[in-house]
């Protein structure tokens, strides 16, 4: 899995001249790292994630799955544009995992009626215990960086939310057509590769 990592804290301009500087790089160099192609993405689908939790909060909840789906899409999309414009960075990681958390917190506190208590519950779990391991390496001043493990948590997460979503609707029309069990034993799978995460995260704190 392609992770999009900075390598030894440098953005990707830092380890250049500014001759070199493609126009994308020249912007983020000007801007420190602000004003980027993977940063608007992921704040574009911060936006649009927010939305689709508030539709579906309301009872828009077609019109909300597919915003989250995108959104969250644009999640994957950010890393991608980073690494083709060459504007990885460490505040673009940052950025990334800040949205991913900020995201996953209101998602299980804006669709706590809506979600399965079990999917709540390790979606709150792996995010907190990952916010304070990412907090106690910045006040130690070290880079954490995403795993491949926690890279799947997160989808894995994300696409039981929107197919727990999409299970309650068609449920209310056809009530046959119930796939709870299937995805209670998919959010089993996420939460064991989440702790491997969480403990791969720990080691390498340590």
């Amino acid at each position: 899995m392609k992770l999009h990592r900075v390598e030894g804290g440098w953005a990707d301009w830092e380890n250049q001249g500014l001759e070199k500087d493609n126009l994308f790089q020249t912007i983020a160099r000007h801007t420190h790292g602000v004003v980027t192609p993977g940063n608007v993405i992921s704040l574009a689908g911060l936006v649009l994630t927010i939305n689709g939790i508030r539709d579906v909060s309301k009872g828009r909840t077609e019109r909300g799955v597919s915003k989250i789906l995108v959104g969250r899409l644009l999640d994957i999309a950010d890393g991608t544009l980073a690494e083709a414009t060459k504007t990885k960075s460490p505040l673009g990681e940052k950025v990334d995992s800040g949205v991913d958390k900020v995201l996953a917190f209101y998602a299980a506190y804006k669709l706590k009626n809506q979600l399965p208590p079990d999917l709540i519950a390790s979606v709150f779990l792996y995010n907190s215990i990952s916010s304070l391991i990412n907090l106690k390496a910045f006040f130690e001043g070290t880079e954490p960086h995403s795993s491949a493990e926690g890279k799947i948590t997160t989808a894995m997460e994300w696409g039981l939310v929107v197919l727990n979503l999409a299970n309650s609707h068609i449920k209310e029309n056809n009530p046959e057509m119930n796939f709870s069990s299937e995805l209670r034993t998919l959010n089993g799978v996420s939460s064991v590769i989440g702790a491997k995460a969480l403990m791969g995260y720990i080691k390498s704190e340590r």
